[in-house]
């Protein structure tokens, strides 16, 4: 698409089996209750069948640790996601830090500094980070 600015969509989860993060599509299904998964990008997806597709790229991961990814990456190049912690620097001193959140409104609340933030951590491998800030 010619001329038109695509945000890439994904989302990030921690694996149910190892604890670890996942990146990829998100799929959710409620055959069996809530599942939700991640499916990791692969260039060979397309011409793998349903069931190679669970086998070998679907991660069952735990549905309160799942966040999108904003579009958008902090001073150093990281990508932000939905649930980071970052810190926000004006003039070499921290001034700030917040949790990226979705707001009613449609916008990411962190944004409007993000390219002088750096993610610190997250909300669920560290929560004591926002607890010492306040």
């Amino acid at each position: 698409m010619d001329g038109i600015d695509m945000r890439e969509i994904k989302f990030r989860g921690k694996s149910l089996k190892t604890g670890e993060w996942v990146y990829g599509n998100l799929i959710q299904m409620s055959s069996q209750g809530s599942q939700i998964y991640i499916c990791s990008f692969n260039e060979g997806a397309s011409s793998m069948s349903c069931k190679e597709l669970v086998a070998y790229l679907m991660v069952g991961v735990d549905p309160k640790t799942v966040g999108q990814y904003t579009g958008l990456k902090d001073r150093y190049g990281s990508e932000i996601y939905e649930g980071d912690i970052l810190q926000l620097y004006k003039n070499r001193s921290l001034i700030e830090k917040f949790k990226v959140v979705w707001n009613e409104n449609g916008y990411w609340d962190c944004c409007v500094w993000f390219k002088n933030s750096e993610i610190i951590g997250n909300i669920f491998d560290n929560p004591e980070i926002l607890a010492s800030s306040t």
